[in-house]
């Protein structure tokens, strides 16, 4: 079934007026914003040039006001204010004074908002100040010096707020009056305790939610999750649709559309209840707008028609029974009027150099929780490593070598006089930081075949680490791969064998959704996986891999070509760079290698995925090369 018109037309950049698609369209379209019934627009007036979003705004049919927030950010691009102004109330929903300690733990934070219960009145709603045990990471108490009812609770205790168990989990919060929380051995939680009252959830072998249930007295409501199916005390509820859901009411189905903002939070929910074929204010069941973390905005267009649907904030499950207000992002739980996770982030080792509960780094407004994707980055030939060089798990990106590989290294720059950083570059572009590494270097005199076989076996290598529970992806996660050199023959054999993996009701286990080959050696010996798309970055001047290149003289093969397989959907580009008219001089296999360094094909990479992005509304978003600043910092 096709969502029902919207009279909504692509005008504006940033906008995201077509359910669930980006569109690419005109800044100054500014009578866009006044004639739709959802709109969202980011940089209106103005820009960051570092990747950071400086502006937001947003437009409904319910009240037809325009609102925004501007953000500013300190140095280590960590949100200090989002300031709000709209429809006359400058400052009304203002998060501002947000200050971190040096592992990036929130210490203070002001936020504006509703101060009494029918929302008429506003003000000062919080100013929190945070303490950690000796100052490390563990939260042990929040103290609210403004109001204590709305937004952040403070249940006003002398003594410590929270406690948790050895692993970090939060095991009691006096403010939310929970009394003691129990969790199984991937630290999910098993029982929540408000006193007599509790929610107990059950989980599958592999954390998957199954069933929760709410005891409050003597009343009982059961919640099963069947993947996309939701039964309440045992009827079904509501399933999901690629734009929405479908919810059942009155013994009939209804199909709810949804538009949904750049971190995929549901902003606005309608159905088509007339079945007319259009939408008017009047067929609008939801809408939430919200604080930067996640908090919602209370005292305009807060209407709900039929039933709730508890899916908000990065359109994850909002757990609000007995006042738990927690975010269920799978494998951990966030608190969105704190800022922070619950829960010790399971992946924490590869990320040393923030605090494990920190949420995507404070920078709430260009990201979201990395649990739903993941980046694999494949390297090439490092002649000092070989294949020994295994880099899942604990070393990950900060192994030097490895990180150095797909970077300028400090203090220096690419044969164009740039800082460069590719894995920053796909970070942005897919709006993704869940990375992994490995090295898809072999023996110098390799083949493609050998490359690919050894692919494979690093393949079972990570299914097996999945299986111990040593790589989280969430439901439907998807695998991108981006691979360079040798290492595009080991992607194609990781990739091919992932795809064999199935689940219990034999669908794909893995959903490998794109493999990039930056400069393959041998393109011609290689065969792309079916299913996956696949993009190739060639030179014909190509010092290594084309047809007169060094290791093309050296070990056979083929040499510039388009690897098999790669289909109408796929691409495939081709050229010169170094050495053409403007550009650095091409110096050979033991100088730049005439383009075939990863780091002297970034800009390259960014100009060829825009188009793409611009074709392609929803797969990427655009990005900009900041000269100098590594695209990618």
């Amino acid at each position: 079934m096709k969502p029902p018109a919207c009279g909504l037309n692509p005008v504006g950049r940033g906008l995201y007026p077509a359910i669930g698609r980006f569109w690419q369209i005109d800044p100054l379209a500014e009578d866009y914003m006044y004639n739709s019934t959802y709109a969202f627009q980011e940089n209106k007036l103005g820009a960051l040039y570092n990747g950071n979003i400086a502006e937001t705004y947003w437009k409904t049919a319910n009240d037809n006001t325009l609102r925004r927030y501007a953000y500013t950010y300190d140095a280590l691009n960590r949100i200090t204010s989002g300031l709000y102004n709209g429809g006359g109330h400058t400052n009304r929903y203002t998060l501002k004074d947000i200050a971190y300690d040096k592992n990036g733990n929130i210490t203070q934070l002001t936020r504006n908002g509703a101060i009494n219960t029918n929302a008429s009145s506003f003000g000062e709603m919080d100013r929190l100040s945070y303490a950690y045990y000796n100052g490390g990471n563990f939260l042990v108490k929040v103290s609210d010096a403004a109001n204590k009812v709305y937004g952040f609770k403070d249940g006003g205790n002398t003594d410590n707020d929270y406690g948790r168990d050895a692993n970090g989990n939060t095991t009691r919060d006096k403010n939310k009056g929970i009394t003691s929380i129990a969790y199984n051995h991937l630290n999910l939680p098993t029982r929540i305790s408000f006193g007599t009252n509790k929610i107990d959830y059950i989980y599958d072998a592999s954390g998957t939610k199954l069933k929760k249930a709410v005891t409050e007295g003597s009343s009982v409501t059961t919640t099963e999750y069947a993947g996309k199916y939701i039964y309440e005390n045992g009827s079904l509820t509501f399933f999901s649709h690629p734009e929405g859901y479908v919810t059942k009411e009155n013994s009939a189905f209804k199909y709810v559309y949804q538009y949904k903002d750049h971190l995929g939070n549901v902003r606005l929910s309608y159905s088509d209840m007339n079945n007319d074929g259009a939408v008017d204010s009047s067929e609008i069941m939801d809408e939430k707008n919200y604080y930067p973390f996640g908090g919602t905005h209370a005292g305009y267009n807060t209407q709900v028609q039929g039933t709730y649907h508890p899916y908000g904030y990065n359109g994850k499950e909002e757990n609000d029974e007995l006042g738990l207000q927690w975010m269920d992002y799978g494998v951990r739980n966030y608190d969105k009027w704190l800022g922070r996770w619950m829960n010790l982030d399971p992946l924490a080792e590869k990320y040393s150099n923030l605090s494990p509960f920190s949420y995507v780094a404070n920078n709430v407004v260009n990201a979201i929780d990395p649990d739903g994707r993941l980046i694999i980055f494949v390297g090439g030939l490092r002649l000092w490593a070989g294949n020994s060089d295994q880099t899942w798990g604990k070393s990950g990106i900060y192994y030097s070598d490895v990180f150095n590989y797909w970077r300028t290294k400090p203090g220096e720059v690419n044969s164009f006089g740039q800082k460069a950083d590719i894995v920053g570059t796909f970070a942005r572009i897919h709006n993704d930081n869940h990375h992994m590494f490995t090295s898809g270097s072999s023996h110098w005199n390799s083949q493609a075949d050998q490359r690919r076989s050894e692919g494979v076996s690093k393949a079972k290598k990570f299914y097996r680490m999945y299986k111990k529970g040593k790589v989280a992806l969430a439901d439907n996660e998807t695998i991108k791969i981006v691979s360079h050199s040798q290492g595009g023959a080991h992607a194609a054999g990781f990739a091919d064998q992932l795809m064999t993996y199935k689940d219990a009701d034999g669908n794909s286990l893995f959903n490998v959704e794109v493999i990039y080959y930056i400069t393959p050696h041998q393109p011609g010996d290689i065969t792309h996986p079916d299913g996956p798309q696949g993009y190739q970055w060639s030179h014909f001047n190509d010092a290594v891999t084309n047809a007169e290149g060094w290791m093309s003289w050296v070990n056979g093969g083929s040499g510039h070509a388009i690897i098999k397989n790669l289909s109408s959907i796929n691409q495939f580009f081709e050229g010169t760079i170094l050495g053409g008219e403007g550009q650095p001089e091409a110096t050979g296999a033991t100088g730049n290698r005439n383009g075939h360094n990863v780091t002297d094909n970034q800009q390259n990479i960014i100009n060829t995925l825009n188009d793409f992005c611009k074709q392609n509304p929803g797969k990427c978003r655009e990005v900009e090369l900041v000269p100098n600043n590594a695209n990618n910092d």
